[in-house]
């Protein structure tokens, strides 16, 4: 009787472990990332030594001039809709600051630096506000979970900050829906959008038009 009481339960462990993985391998296989993955093309277009002993003031030009050549033909590109550039991948960027709210409340989020053609390329949904028409210097949107950890209700008055990015508080304009920059069982990142109308990084995400042109 007890051998059989102990391979009953051991049967029963088992059977509940296989409905727990098979429940967990079709949250993993049907859950979307949250942001646009179809017809995008990353690439490292300006790419540089890591060293930066190597930077001298020559060198730095010369870069600089690679970079808005880079630029002005990715412009000119009929093949091309939309592009951004970052020193970052959307995917596989887990670097966490922490970013203090107005209320004085201190959360460890993923600085990510974009332009306003990044929300436009990844599609992610605003769930509030949207990004200004024209942005003089800075403004942030925050991740769902991001908001919800800085204790924020309405992005009405709601600021970052955070000292290794900016010298005073930046404004939120707005909140997008959460995503997954990693493996999904990780959880949707807290993430805050630095934007700005100025490209940074050697790091190039594009998308192609629906009918690239004969012309290459």
């Amino acid at each position: 009787m007890t051998f059989l009481f102990v391979q009953y339960l051991l049967t029963f462990i088992l059977i509940m472990l296989a409905f727990y993985f098979n429940s967990q391998l079709r949250f993993m296989l049907n859950t979307p990332p949250g942001f646009e993955t179809k017809d995008i093309i990353h690439a490292e277009l300006v790419y540089e030594s890591r060293d930066y002993n190597y930077y001298t003031p020559e060198k730095i030009k010369l870069r600089q001039q690679r970079v808005k050549a880079i630029d002005k033909a990715l412009d000119e590109c009929p093949d091309i809709r939309s592009w951004t550039a970052s020193p970052y991948y959307i995917v596989g960027f887990s670097y966490n600051t922490g970013f203090t709210g107005n209320n004085n409340r201190t959360v460890s989020a993923v600085p990510y630096m974009v332009t306003p053609q990044f929300f436009d390329i990844y599609k992610l949904k605003f769930i509030e506000g949207g990004l200004p028409e024209n942005i003089d210097g800075q403004v942030c949107l925050l991740t769902q979970s991001a908001m919800k950890a800085f204790g924020y209700t309405s992005i009405d008055g709601a600021t970052v900050y955070c000292k290794l990015i900016n010298d005073t508080p930046i404004p939120v304009v707005g909140v997008v829906n959460d995503y997954y920059s990693g493996h999904i069982s990780s959880g949707p990142s807290l993430t805050v959008f630095i934007i700005s109308d100025k490209n940074r990084g050697d790091r190039y995400g594009t998308e192609p038009t629906k009918q690239p042109s004969a012309n290459k």
